[in-house]
């Protein structure tokens, strides 16, 4: 986002579905709306708590995400783990180990996007998702192939 003084955002009435991790970008941001909007991004356990919950949330993963040179698709992270402690989550977002869909689309088409957003975060060694409400560890935790750590500690988990 090139508007970092804009303080209000109203996206009611639209067909939203993704608020992008970007907004954690609007330092000044105090009114977030976007009523009657198919958001499925981020999460409804974050969305739930507000847009400071939104910014927050999108804060650590901005802090995660890799940096990309579109052209040559080469990345590189700015940190190598993500903290996700404490957001209520049920499940870890896709975000983490698919990226994001193309904006308006799913992950279910065959057009890949291409940005820092369209491999997710492969690349972290460290990731921490203690005191959410995890039952179960994704099926996706494998595509994480460098992760050394995981902390999950603090939630309801009944298996590996």
């Amino acid at each position: 986002f090139q508007c970092t003084s804009l303080e209000i955002l109203n996206l009611d009435y639209n067909m939203v579905t993704e608020l992008p991790p970007e907004l954690a970008e609007l330092r000044k941001l105090v009114t977030l709306t976007y009523q009657k909007n198919p958001v499925i991004i981020p999460p409804e356990e974050i969305r739930a708590h507000g847009h400071h919950e939104i910014l927050r949330f999108y804060e650590r993963i901005l802090n995660s995400a890799p940096a990309c040179n579109i052209k040559g698709m080469e990345c590189d992270a700015l940190s190598h783990s993500l903290n996700l402690d404490e957001f209520n989550l049920r499940s870890i977002p896709d975000v983490v180990f698919r990226g994001l869909p193309r904006p308006g689309g799913s992950w279910d088409e065959q057009k890949p996007r291409r940005d820092r957003w369209a491999h997710g975060m492969t690349h972290l060694t460290s990731l921490s998702v203690e005191n959410n409400l995890l039952i179960e560890l994704p099926d996706l935790l494998p595509r994480l192939e460098h992760l050394a750590e995981l902390k999950a500690r603090g939630n309801a988990l009944v298996g590996l």
